[in-house]
Order: C-alpha cells, then structure tokens, then sequence
C-alpha cells in the first residue's frame, strides 16, 4: 500500500505557498490521523498503518513550521523606497 503523505517536491528555488495552502494541507493530514487513530481504536493498527501514521505526523510538524514561517514573513511590513 502507498503512503497516504502527500509529496509536494518543494525546492528551495519554488516561490512560497500561501498561507491557505499550508492551512488545508494540513486540514486533509490532520483528519486522515483523526480516522486513522479512531479505527486504531476499535480495531487496531497495523506496522504499516503505523508507519503512515508518523509519516504523517512529521509533515503536519513540517507544516505548521512552514505555516508560521509564511505568516512572520507576513506579518513584517515591507520597507518602501524613499
């Protein structure tokens, strides 16, 4: 089974992501872990559920990193030229 962690091939040189982006990616992470961990509840977790489960949990970490990151940079008023 293919890992459930969306890739988004970010490079360095790729312009930066709106704030919304962040958000709803990390919105779909956050209730594919809510349904994962309400299944494992009654039902268990496999290794590889596992596994998707902190891969999961890494990327939403990376998110909201790159989230308040996006919303400093906002957040800081541009210099105007005199």
């Amino acid at each position: 089974m293919a890992s459930e962690v969306p890739t988004d091939g970010k490079r360095a040189s790729d312009p930066p992501r709106r704030i919304e982006e962040i958000k709803k990616e990390i919105d779909e992470l956050s209730a594919m872990q809510r349904e994962a961990l309400r299944r494992a509840t009654f039902l268990g977790m496999s290794k590889e559920e596992a596994k998707q489960l902190e891969e999961r949990r890494a990327q939403i970490s990376l998110l909201v990193e790159e989230l308040v990151r996006a919303k400093t940079v906002e957040d800081v008023p541009s210099e105007s030229p005199s």
